[in-house]
């Protein structure tokens, strides 16, 4: 990948009347070696912005859960139809389509988060309300997780 290793923080932004927005400068390190990303619906209302390498890696977990499980062909469905690849513009800028800023209920402003290998976009409000709702339940969190 690009200059910086992971992708770290949260900054706040805002989508423009055409439906760009910035990719934040010090996350933009991290795809400078692409123009191309791909942006999909996440879970709780958020988009995930990956580098076409890191959603293929996340594909192929997708694509290796049985076909046979209603749980999986949801996610594979509710992922891919709702996945759009986009590119970077020579300003920093990716254009959301519309229908994931209807589905992710974005509009203006935005918090754009990092995740170690990928960014989430969320409406500030509703990064508001999940952050509120969740920042006391760290370490409940941790302590439930397989290999923490």
């Amino acid at each position: 990948m690009g200059g910086t290793s992971m992708l770290l923080g949260q900054v706040t932004t805002s989508i423009d009347n055409k439906k760009r927005m910035i990719i934040p400068a010090k996350f933009r390190g991290y795809f400078q070696d692409t123009q191309n990303l791909i942006v999909s619906r996440g879970f709780e209302d958020c988009l995930v912005v990956r580098s076409i390498e890191e959603f293929t890696r996340w594909q192929e977990k997708i694509l290796h859960q049985s076909e046979g499980l209603k749980e999986s062909r949801i996610l594979s469905r509710q992922i891919f139809a709702n996945s759009e690849e986009v590119t970077i513009d020579n300003k920093g800028r990716i254009t959301i389509p519309s229908m994931l800023l209807e589905i992710s209920k974005i509009s203006n402003k935005v918090v754009v988060i990092a995740l170690a290998n990928k960014l989430e976009i969320w409406s500030e409000t509703a990064w508001k309300d999940f952050n509120d709702e969740t920042k006391d339940q760290l370490v409940q969190a941790a302590a439930t997780l397989k290999e923490f």
